[in-house]
């Protein structure tokens, strides 16, 4: 007898016992045998077979399949169940409207079911289920699944999952959205990925990382946008956002970063930080602007601006502060500006002019001009400017000018050709060759050439030559003068030297 196209293949596969072969329509129940189906139709009820199931050709099973294995050499379509105790081989398609369940599933094809359960699970093509279980996962095309659970999962372009467990993720182009994902380790290509969840202890994204939550150990990606990101390292190549970040250990971006609020023990921005609420051990930048900062070392090439910050040292290339600032020590290689701001810090270097409301430093170093709309504190400032403020209280202030209604210090001294506005009360007094001063209240001081003074009060007096004081000339101990000195009123000489007393406003400070 001549069997039809596929027929003999199958019988011949099958070998000798009780099997049933149909090809084009059939019906079967259960058999103890083997089954085969070429290009067939198959009916029958559920559908058991102690032996094998061999297809060839496109099969469609209008009932659920149960055998000891399964194998075809077509696509095939089940209406039901396909519960197989060893391995399925399909080598093109294969489809079920139920559950697929077997010790190994492999597809040539596609791969549909509304549950996918087996210890391996390979296909070619695509994969869609509401829910697969297994210890691994390889997919050829791009898988979509509402539940995943797996050990090791890979998959050659995408992957769309609601909730997903598994102990390593790998994706070679993008994840294309992840309600929630638990992995050991998630690896994704050059496109990204989109993740509600995320649980990982490793996870490296080529390409852009969206999550609105994410907990791992270690996360590098090309690019990230975060709403709420708790991890002990972080690395992004590109731009970084989040809403919320805590980084235990290291966040390094390689663009630029902007989050509502960071915390991190070091922080490393290739460029722009903008952080609303800042809380760091240390933090690297380009520029970077911020409306709380609290850091041991802030280190910004650039720009810094705050609106109030509280830090321990702090190096920048500009820096405005809007309300306050309180740092350890300050190092600006251009303008500090706080208009508004109070400023309080142990050690003060500025490269370019300082303008604050209220500066209290141990010591501080200004090249250019010094401008404070109410008080100065200081043990020691140096200027290579003019120091204008309301008050002035100083161990040591040294400056090309000063221009301040009152001025208490140790010693005051005035660069070549300054001027000196306002009353100083001072240990020491030193101007330098045509320095201009108003009132002087001193133990000692000493006026280099052509220096023109308002009025003198002072213990010891010494007067450079062609000086003029222009008023009262009081000493108690010594008077010397230089050549050509002019005085307005003859010199008196005092048992005492009073300075007048100081009545700030309270609204200055």
């Amino acid at each position: 007898m001549e069997w039809p196209s596929g027929v003999s293949e199958v019988l011949k596969e099958l070998g000798s016992g009780r099997n049933v072969v149909v090809w084009g329509s059939g019906c079967v129940g259960r058999l103890r045998g083997s089954f085969g189906a070429v290009d067939s139709i198959v009916r029958g009820g559920p559908i058991e077979v102690e032996g094998i199931v061999l297809c060839r050709g496109d099969c469609l099973f209008k009932d659920s399949v149960r055998a000891r294995s399964f194998t075809s050499h077509g696509g095939v379509e089940v209406d039901g169940d396909l519960e197989v105790e060893g391995e399925i081989k399909a080598e093109g398609w294969l489809a079920a409207s139920g559950a697929i369940r077997a010790k190994a599933i492999m597809a040539g094809g596609s791969l549909t079911a509304s549950e996918l359960r087996a210890e391996v699970i390979k296909a070619e093509g695509r994969v869609k289920a509401e829910a697969i279980e297994a210890s691994r996962v390889e997919v050829g095309s791009f898988m979509v699944c509402k539940l995943l659970k797996a050990g090791e999962v890979k998959v050659k372009t995408s992957m769309e999952a609601g909730l997903a467990e598994a102990e390593s993720v790998e994706v070679g182009v993008i994840v294309i959205s992840c309600d929630r994902l638990k992995a050991s380790h998630l690896k994704v290509g050059s496109s990204g990925a989109s993740i509600g969840r995320l649980e990982a202890d490793e996870a490296e994204v080529e390409g852009g990382l969206h999550v609105e939550e994410a907990y791992v150990t270690r996360i590098a990606a090309g690019r990230l946008s975060a709403g709420f990101l708790k991890a002990r390292v972080a690395e992004v190549k590109g731009e970084a956002s989040a809403r919320v970040a805590e980084v235990s250990e290291r966040l390094a971006v390689g663009h630029s970063l902007e989050a509502e609020e960071l915390k991190a023990s070091a922080v490393e921005v290739s460029g722009r930080a903008s952080i609303s609420k800042c809380t760091v051990h240390k933090l690297m930048a380009r520029s970077l602007e911020a409306d709380y900062l609290k850091a041991s070392i802030l280190d910004v090439s650039g720009e810094v601006s705050l609106r109030s910050g509280d830090v321990g040292r702090l190096s920048a290339g500009s820096l405005t502060a809007l309300d306050s600032l309180k740092a350890g020590e300050v190092d600006v290689r251009g303008d500090l500006i706080a208009y508004a701001a109070a400023i309080e810090a142990s050690s003060l270097d500025v490269g370019g002019r300082l303008e604050a409301h209220k500066l209290k430093a141990t010591v501080a170093r200004v090249e250019g001009d010094v401008e404070v709309s109410s008080i100065i504190e200081a043990k020691a400032l140096s200027t290579g400017g003019v120091v204008e403020a309301e008050e002035v209280a100083a161990g040591s202030l040294k400056a090309r000018g000063l221009d301040a209604e009152y001025t208490r210090a140790d010693l005051v001294k005035v660069a070549d050709g300054g001027k000196a506005r306002g009353t100083i009360v001072a240990r020491e007094v030193k101007l330098g060759d045509g320095a201009r001063c108003e009132a002087v209240y001193s133990r000692v001081l000493e006026a280099g050439a052509r220096c023109i003074l308002t009025e003198v009060h002072a213990s010891s007096v010494k007067l450079g030559s062609y000086t003029v004081v222009l008023g009262d000339l009081e000493y108690t101990e010594s008077l010397e003068l230089g050549e050509g000195v002019k005085l307005a009123k003859p010199p008196r000489r005092v048992d005492e030297v009073k300075p007048p007393k100081r009545h700030p406003n309270p609204q200055a400070r």
